[in-house]
């Protein structure tokens, strides 16, 4: 049976829940794939029809929003479920909420995050550090750093703290609406706050900001300075460099990097030697690149 036809049965039983959950059961007994979108959404549906199923299907809303964090449309097709489940009385609970901002966020939808954070505060929820650090990544992410500035006040005003997830969100957004003298203004309030330090993504962020800008005198200057603090390079930190070597035609000195990396005790991954292998092959260098 495909899963196709299945939540089709089940749309077709939608007002027998203990039938619908029945042969639920009895399929996944007797097949061996994976219910396709639609059909879990028929069967929230179904659930959702029951008062005493609440509890399971916030629970199984929780796990299907973390294994469609990588689908956005996947993600946005859910959420127009979940309208059309408060029209029969079944609203969200806080894991749910919570699960569904960190996702969107993971997705750079900045707008939906912030609605979704409304709708959690209208609907009568607190919202937990956790929470709020969410919604700013996703604004920062977005390039939306006055709305993130304007948000990370009225959360200082609530008494939380700031912390280094929220600088360094506050460092991407900046760095991505190319403000690097802001970028780097708030990098400079971290390095002087106590709990608030940057950590091997700040300094990753804002290496690529320069990078960007092509002020790789710069981008180097932190990497150097990440070793001193005892603040190791990350993949990501030789990736950006190895990148913007390559860009400007430095091949040697971006396999020299290479050699570092390694010797560091730092993982190549498949970008940084794809960015190697293009690079070599742009320059007719194909016994080297394979």
């Amino acid at each position: 049976m495909a899963p196709q036809v299945a939540a089709k049965v089940l749309q077709l039983h939608g007002g027998d829940t203990e039938l619908g959950v029945r042969f639920f059961k009895w399929v996944c007994k007797h097949s061996t794939y994976c219910y396709d979108l639609d059909s879990r959404i028929a069967l929230l549906n179904l659930l959702v029809t029951c008062e005493s199923l609440y509890g399971v299907a916030q629970k199984a809303i929780v796990l299907l929003i973390k294994e469609l964090n990588n689908s956005e449309p996947e993600i946005t097709r859910l959420m127009g479920a979940f309208e059309n489940m408060r029209k029969v009385g079944f609203w969200l609970s806080y894991p749910c909420y919570s699960s569904l901002l960190m996702s969107l966020a993971r997705l750079d939808l900045g707008f939906l995050t912030f609605l979704v954070y409304k709708k959690m505060v209208s609907d009568g929820f607190l919202l937990g550090v956790i929470d709020y650090r969410s919604v700013i990544n996703a604004l920062c992410k977005n390039g939306f750093v006055q709305s993130a500035e304007m948000f990370v006040c009225r959360v200082l005003k609530l008494g939380f703290r700031l912390d280094t997830h929220i600088c360094t969100s506050l460092v991407l957004g900046n760095c991505r609406e190319s403000h690097l003298q802001e970028a780097s203004r708030v990098f400079d309030i971290m390095s002087k706050s106590h709990g608030c330090e940057p950590n091997s993504v700040t300094y990753s962020i804002l290496v690529h900001g320069y990078c960007e800008i092509d002020k790789l005198d710069e981008a180097f200057r932190l990497k150097e300075e990440m070793s001193e603090k005892g603040c190791q390079p990350s993949s990501r930190t030789f990736t950006v460099l190895i990148k913007a070597l390559c860009d400007i035609g430095s091949t040697d000195k971006a396999l020299g990097l290479l050699d570092e990396m390694v010797t560091k005790g730092c993982k190549p991954n498949v970008y940084t030697y794809t960015i190697l292998i293009d690079r070599l092959c742009r320059e007719g260098k194909i016994e080297e690149a394979n």
